[in-house]
């Protein structure tokens, strides 16, 4: 009883840190495909006139919004979604999509000194067809 009673914090302290990291690596995941959508949805031929820059944020938070896991933090309020157009010197036209969000930590702040939050980022940058 005294070894388990020695045993079972550090267990539950290793089962919460697997959730938080898995949690953490899954809205990685999907910032990165986020972006990815975003980008493609801007670069995609279509006739004039191009897809906007609020356009596209809109479809990058739409996938975050609906995909997160977040257990009631503001998604919207922790993102951000930036679009850069550029042009190299051969005349081709890029789009980058970043995607910046910070993941608040459910339970391991409390236990350990991480601080209260990690900011995720992604980036995709695809030419224009």
């Amino acid at each position: 009883m005294v070894e388990f009673a020695f045993t079972l914090p550090l267990l539950i302290i290793l089962l919460f840190g697997i959730m938080e990291f898995s949690l953490v690596l899954f809205n990685k995941a999907v910032i990165t495909n986020a972006s990815r959508v975003g980008s493609r949805s801007g670069t995609v031929f279509q006739p004039d006139p191009q897809k906007t820059d609020t356009e596209i944020q809109n479809i990058v938070i739409g996938v975050i919004s609906n995909n997160l896991i977040t257990f009631g933090s503001d998604v919207v309020g922790n993102s951000d979604v930036g679009v850069i157009r550029t042009t190299d010197a051969t005349g081709d036209e890029y789009l980058t999509i970043t995607v910046d969000y910070d993941y608040e930590f459910l339970l391991l702040p409390n236990f350990l000194t991480f601080g209260n939050d990690i900011s995720l980022r992604a980036e995709t940058t695809m030419r224009f067809e």
